[in-house]
């Protein structure tokens, strides 16, 4: 070959028959017609499984679109036009015509609903989740006993009063601004020996647990990793030891969790019996998704901070096991590490950590289908939370409380429940959990046949979700069908009053959909259940209502896959 270069071979992938039960259900999914056209075996079209990626051994269902003959030659003559694009093209054609397939079989599946039945079947998107009050996270704090830590060298007597002035400093209210003038005080001198570094690597650590407090996790770990340097430098096994530790929590929060639990491997590495560096790195397995490991790690926190009395650590190793435990879907054991967590929180007076204990303890109980004694803990939650203060603890309790009140069908109960979930929730600004409250407070309203009530309770969700990067589809979906249902009752009982407020209802919640990026959804729910009004004898007073229809109509035409969609 000229100039000695290597021809790059390109490798055809093998082909991998698509085994019969991947072909049955990709042809049911499209009820055996192509995704572009439409046609079928009974419109004589030949109708074959194309792989969308062109890749012939994935045979995922997501990578197999049904075409016919003339669709997949037409679209293979547009290649110039680039294989990202057609490949794409070709999922949008597959994503709407198997979404329309399904919702034709849903209708042909289920005969004509009363209205009341079409609201119940639309409130019961399967069985609402509990709120779990998360892991107890990385904990950091030992930078204070780099004061008590006795330098490698004599200090003269103005950098022993340097040190110490350092350490008052560090243990004050907001002390990062005084804490940069030694810093930089000290870095400005032409020769930095190593009792400036024993100066700086103190301050250094002081700074970045400061920053850890602030949540500016990224600072934290810039000054933890400059006291690291400085701390190898001066010889200070001691100090590498509490850096390697604050690096690991900082890291971690960050969302690094390898790295963190490479960090306190290096604390046990010195210090085997170091209960915190166990705790966190039971913290980092557990994010890891390694929980046999990470329970091994809280038993010996458990161990080593019992000797030490921390009974903080105990607690919250506890609570993380119980945690843990919960996901695996072991409720009796995990309720065991509750009641411990609870115990040991309340001897440590970690009344929040005790709360959060009696809430999780709560939701196992309620899977256990022991109902009395889940809202025993829930009401100890409620009253542990309140005596901290932590009202974010309060409302999760309560809306858990509200979800068991739900399943039990005691749908009053569970929206009285709801009311102060969303109050506590509010003063805690826990929009995630007012949201949550409001809908499933909207459901069972619902379930009360309190519609207009339901309406409104949705629409707060609405309003909640605001403050929210996600603004929740599911609310969306459920109060626009709300609403056209209302729309059905309104029109056929000639209720013009009603139908009025309901179009206007209709239309605020479309804006809302279009600020939220979510218009589509409203206008989608809207066509869908647009066909439940009558089709005669409307009166003037409901055109308003009629038009929010024809112009979903236009709209849904207007989204590509659809329709009428050009």
């Amino acid at each position: 070959m000229k100039g000695g270069g290597v021809k790059a071979m390109h490798k055809k992938k093998r082909r991998v028959p698509i085994p019969e039960e991947t072909k049955a259900q990709i042809l049911f999914q499209n009820d055996h017609r192509c995704c572009r056209c439409h046609k079928g075996p009974t419109d004589s079209a030949r109708i074959q499984i194309h792989h969308i990626n062109e890749d012939p051994s994935d045979n995922r269902l997501e990578n197999l679109a049904v075409l016919c003959r003339d669709c997949h030659d037409m679209l293979k003559d547009q290649l110039w036009m680039g294989q990202s694009f057609i490949q794409e093209e070709i999922r949008k054609y597959k994503a709407a015509w198997e979404k329309a397939v399904a919702e034709k079989r849903r209708h042909q599946k289920f005969p004509p609903a009363t209205v009341k039945e079409k609201i119940t079947e639309f409130d019961a998107e399967g069985r609402p989740k509990q709120l779990i009050e998360r892991e107890i996270s990385y904990t950091n704090g030992l930078a204070p006993q780099a004061f008590g830590i006795s330098p490698p060298v004599s200090l003269s007597q103005s950098k022993k009063r340097v040190l110490e002035n350092t350490k008052r400093i560090a243990t004050s209210k907001k002390p990062a601004e005084k804490l940069m003038e030694i810093l930089d005080r000290i870095k400005k001198a032409e020769e930095i020996g190593i009792d400036d570094m024993v100066l700086l690597s103190r301050i250094c650590l002081s700074l970045g647990d400061s920053k850890f407090h602030e949540g500016d996790y990224t600072k934290a770990e810039a000054f933890y990793n400059e006291a690291l340097s400085y701390g190898k430098s001066a010889n200070e096994p001691e100090i590498v030891k509490i850096c390697f530790y604050e690096l690991g929590a900082a890291v971690g929060m960050l969302g690094r969790n390898k790295e963190a639990l490479d960090c306190f491997n290096q604390v046990i590495k010195t210090d085997k019996d170091n209960p915190g560096a166990w705790f966190n790195k039971g913290v980092a397995l557990g994010f890891l998704d390694r929980t046999k490991e990470a329970a091994a790690a809280y038993l010996k926190a458990v161990e080593f901070s019992t000797k030490a009395e921390e009974w903080g650590i105990v607690a919250s190793a506890h609570y993380n096991m119980g945690n843990d435990l919960y996901e695996l879907e072991k409720y009796e054991k995990a309720v065991d590490a509750y009641l411990k967590a609870i115990d040991f929180g309340t001897k440590a007076e970690e009344l929040d950590t005790a709360a959060s204990a009696y809430t999780n303890m709560g939701n196992a109980l309620g899977e256990l289908e022991r109902y009395e004694k889940a809202f025993d803990a829930y009401r100890k939650a409620i009253e542990f939370g309140t005596k901290a203060k932590e009202w974010s603890i309060v409302a999760r309790a309560c809306y858990n409380m509200g979800i068991t009140l739900g399943r039990l069908e005691k749908y009053e109960e569970a929206v009285d429940v709801y009311l102060k979930a969303i109050e506590f929730g509010t003063k805690a600004e826990k929009w995630d959990t007012v949201a949550s409250a409001y809908y499933n407070m909207g459901v069972n309203l619902g379930k009360l046949e309190k519609y207009e009530e339901a309406v409104k309770a949705y629409y707060k969700a609405i309003e909640s979700r605001r403050f929210l990067p996600d603004r929740g589809e599911r609310i969306f979906i459920s109060i626009t069908r709300l609403i056209c249902f209302l729309g059905s009752i309104s029109i056929r009982d000639k209720n013009r009053e009603q139908a009025r407020r309901l179009a206007k209802t209709l239309s605020e919640v479309y804006q809302n959909g279009k600020e939220d990026g979510m218009a589509k959804l409203v206008v989608e729910t809207m066509q869908t259940f647009g066909s439940d009004l009558p089709q005669k004898d409307r009166a003037d007073a409901f055109q308003q209502f009629e038009k929010l229809f024809h112009k979903a109509k236009k709209q849904i035409e207007k989204i590509p896959g659809n329709a009428g969609s050009k």
